[in-house]
């Protein structure tokens, strides 16, 4: 396959595989696009997986933003064409709905779970084969001129495998195709086109699994880890909001804090103030030399004197006075 391998990855959805200038989409019943998975794109190829769901419509959706020439397009489903479409220049996008199986009817697409037996002789073991039947492929040719036919190109075979699969070849999550409802569809006739040999053909494959399958792949998250992710994000937004609100109660608490600060502060500025005041009413100044208010100064001095023992006493009993007469 030519050209460079590139990866596309990234958070938004993928729901469109590009290859050169073409584009390519499965829309699923409602005509929306599907999200695709594991996605791989190069210069003439294209390959993606699709979560798909038995029982379900779709159709193929392709596009060329301007286009100048003819091209076929030829759809197949689990290896068996399907379908093929020539567009004009003018007639783009193109859409692969259904398959023609009469002048005037056709016949929905639909998903299908695998079919399986259990004889080991006539069934499918072949894993490869195996792979393709849930396998939706689309080529995109050059077409150089046409031909008008005569009878429309019709398909009367069943789709699907003409064999079930073995089951224990069986992968989790397969995928088949079936026909789905019968409606009327009148034919606009058949065309019979010779393709460009020099131009190299487009390819989109798209594999499509259930979503069983896709996690064993491991292209999208298990339930488990998904509602484990989602809960972890939803504790982490309500961790995130709790701490906004402690940190909110934080703060508050820091403001009513610094405000009682600045009174306790305030008051005892006041206090220190009012006994810096008292204090210096209370005491004399030690300059000031002018006499009490009762207008008497008394200075005592005191000095050391020896003990008069005339009067009697000695020194060891100083007090003792025997004789008190004249």
């Amino acid at each position: 396959m030519p050209g460079e391998s590139s990866s596309s990855s990234g958070p938004a959805p993928i729901e469109t595989l590009r290859s050169l200038a073409f584009t390519a989409q499965v829309l699923n019943n409602a005509g929306n696009p599907m999200r695709f998975y594991g996605v791989r794109e190069e210069a003439n190829f294209a390959q993606a997986f699709v979560e798909a769901t038995d029982g379900e419509q779709f159709s193929i959706k392709l596009d060329m933003p301007d286009p100048s020439n003819k091209y076929e397009a030829i759809l197949q489903l689990g290896g068996q064409r399907v379908r093929s479409y020539m567009a004009e220049p003018d007639t783009w996008p193109i859409t692969f709905k259904d398959r023609r199986i009469s002048k005037t009817e056709v016949q929905s697409l639909m998903f299908s779970k695998a079919v399986t037996t259990d004889d080991d002789k006539d069934s499918i073991r072949d894993p490869a084969e195996i792979t393709r039947l849930g396998e939706i492929a689309v080529t995109i040719k050059k077409v150089l001129s046409t031909l008008e036919g005569k009878t429309p190109c019709l398909e009367s075979w069943q789709i699907g495998p003409q064999k079930a699969i073995y089951e224990k070849e069986k992968k989790v999550g397969a995928i088949q195709f079936r026909a789905g409802p019968t409606f009327n569809k009148p034919s606009l006739g058949h065309t019979i086109v010779i393709c460009d040999d020099k131009f190299v053909p487009v390819e989109f494959k798209i594999r499509c699994a259930t979503r069983v399958g896709l996690q064993l792949l491991h292209h999208i998250p298990k339930d488990d880890e998904s509602s484990s992710a989602k809960k972890k994000k939803k504790r982490s937004r309500e961790e995130e909001e709790e701490l906004a609100a402690q940190g909110e109660r934080l703060q508050k608490r820091l403001e009513e804090d610094q405000k009682r600060l600045e009174e306790v502060q305030k008051r005892l500025e006041e206090v220190q103030k009012r006994r810096r005041g008292g204090s210096e009413e209370g005491s004399p100044d030690p300059h000031d030399s002018s006499p009490p208010a009762d207008g008497m100064s008394l200075n005592v001095k005191k000095e050391r004197m020896k003990f008069d023992f005339s009067a009697g006493g000695t020194t060891a009993e100083p007090f003792d006075l025997t004789d008190l007469s004249d």
